[in-house]
């Protein structure tokens, strides 16, 4: 997968309002954002399509008096709020299932990203296809990656020196060390040399959720 940043979105944006997306790539959140502040069109080509998919992001409207009739009683209010935290409370994953994953098999290639002098590898090992949360591992060269987490996840430092921006907060960590991501913060991954790193993220699809 390859991500597409805000700094990259805004190097596309300067040729053209419209931006065609390679097959596979997407949307950071922050680049999301971006895309809606500028009124971007954003063309989403499929490896196996001829058609393409074309969402363009816009403004929101401000919002509208309400029309709802005043009567509304608590039985409506209750249900309505039910009904929203079964969709919030929905599980990533439909059959949740053990899962053995041999770590002799398991190879990280580089991250798939065109931020320039970014060294960084990335293998998921666990996804929602059998979990309700993901895992894996990351790899940083010399090398610091922001971003924006819509998710909550855990590091487990196995070698090197990894660093982590956490909003305001940063934390030097070396193996054997354990830290925790809250979401909706604002963090930079990154080593000063190399770092390995295991993580656990829930829920395992994030990504549908940014």
């Amino acid at each position: 997968m390859k991500l597409i940043t805000e700094g990259m979105l805004q190097e596309m944006a300067a040729k053209s309002r419209e931006i065609v997306l390679e097959p596979g790539s997407r949307l950071t959140p922050s680049a999301k954002d971006l895309a809606s502040m500028m009124g971007l069109t954003i063309i989403q080509e499929h490896d196996r399509y001829i058609t393409r998919e074309s969402r363009r992001f816009v403004q929101p409207e401000p919002p509208k008096p309400s029309t709802a009739p005043a009567n509304i009683g608590a039985t409506d209010v209750n249900e309505l709020v039910q009904k929203v935290l079964a969709e919030f409370q929905r599980p990533a994953c439909s059959n949740p299932r053990a899962t053995h994953v041999k770590g002799a098999g398991i190879e990280i290639p580089p991250f798939g990203t065109s931020v320039p002098g970014l060294k960084m590898g990335l293998a998921n090992v666990i996804t929602s296809r059998e979990a309700n949360l993901a895992a894996g591992f990351m790899t940083f060269d010399h090398s610091e990656l922001p971003w924006r987490m819509t998710y909550d996840e855990v590091n487990y430092v196995i070698e090197g020196d990894y660093v982590l921006k956490v909003d305001h907060q940063v934390f030097r960590a070396k193996p054997g060390d354990v830290l925790y991501i809250p979401r909706e913060s604002q963090v930079v991954f990154s080593s000063p040399g190399f770092a390995k790193v295991f993580y656990v993220t829930y829920p395992a699809n994030w990504d549908e959720l940014s």
